[in-house]
């Protein structure tokens, strides 16, 4: 669960006079897939030196007593444990939330979500007239996300629909009760217990036959027929997973997780004009890429 609440306070001894911490840090790779690899590149990027990046099954020899801090990349990295020296920042899992202290160190989570403040907004960019949002989700890690969108939600005059999943067989009929219940656009946040291919090509159908737009986190799914996504890039988690590391070595780190700062809004038109959304002149003049 989010543990926003509380907070972690890095230890001035973490602190090191040298302008580059390099040494200091240690990438762990789930595998060298390509949107890792992307990430592992927006890291390097922001952090201003390359670091050593291993693969899962070498990750127990590579930590060094010098270690300060862990990168992990990916859900299986994420969930590894690590020498109880090393501070964890964990990136690019999206079925893992660590408690405050796992496995005998601190761990900082980036997410791959944009706070539902943000995600509200946008999704009203193209569609400011909305009332009713429908938001499925299964795994446990989604409540804490859950009650951050109906807080959200309630301050926008959103009502959000909210339905949890206990298993996937559930998706036709909870479709069918948003559907009843008015919804006037879905948003299914990146779970990957229920965002499986065959249950996206479902709500895919769904949206289009009910002419409700679909929104999805993810730029890829956007390609794949869902209607919009407000989503953050690869590159873009990385560079946030710098700035938290920076951070922890510089001894000024406060918290338990980072959002990373560039949301983009991308929109599939065909999509858009299939489940009814009108992307007015307005509307694309704050959208940030539009696809065919």
């Amino acid at each position: 669960m989010r543990v926003s609440s509380l907070s972690i306070v890095i230890a001035a001894t973490l602190a090191t006079p040298s302008s580059s911490y390099a040494s200091d840090v240690v990438a762990v790779m789930s595998s060298r897939l390509e949107p890792y690899q992307e990430a592992l590149n927006g890291f390097e990027k922001a952090f201003g030196a390359e670091v050593p990046a291993l693969d899962l099954g070498d990750s127990r020899g590579g930590i060094k007593q010098t270690t300060k801090v862990v990168v992990a990349f990916g859900s299986r990295a994420a969930a590894q444990l690590y020498p109880a020296h090393a501070l964890l920042v964990y990136c690019m899992a999206p079925g893992v939330r660590l408690s405050k202290v796992s496995g005998g160190k601190q761990s900082i989570r980036i997410s791959m979500t944009p706070p539902a403040s943000t995600i509200l907004r946008k999704i009203k960019i193209l569609q400011p007239r909305l009332h009713r949002l429908g938001f499925l989700w299964i795994s446990d890690n989604q409540e804490a996300f859950n009650q951050e969108m109906l807080a959200a939600a309630h301050k926008t005059g959103i009502e959000l629909l909210s339905h949890r999943l206990s298993n996937t067989d559930e998706l036709p009929d909870q479709l069918r009760v948003l559907h009843a219940q008015h919804a006037e656009a879905l948003w299914v946040p990146p779970d990957p217990q229920l965002l499986t291919p065959d249950n996206f090509n479902v709500m895919r159908t769904f949206s289009r036959s009910s002419r409700i737009p679909f929104y999805v986190a993810n730029e890829g799914f956007v390609e794949k027929g869902a209607t919009a996504a407000i989503a953050i890039s690869f590159q873009e988690i990385g560079r946030s997973a710098a700035r938290v590391a920076r951070k922890i070595l510089e001894g000024n780190f406060d918290g338990t997780e980072a959002y990373p700062d560039k949301v983009v809004l991308v929109v599939s038109e065909q999509a858009a004009a299939e489940t009814g959304l009108d992307l007015t002149a307005e509307a694309r003049q704050q959208v940030d890429k539009v696809m065919p």
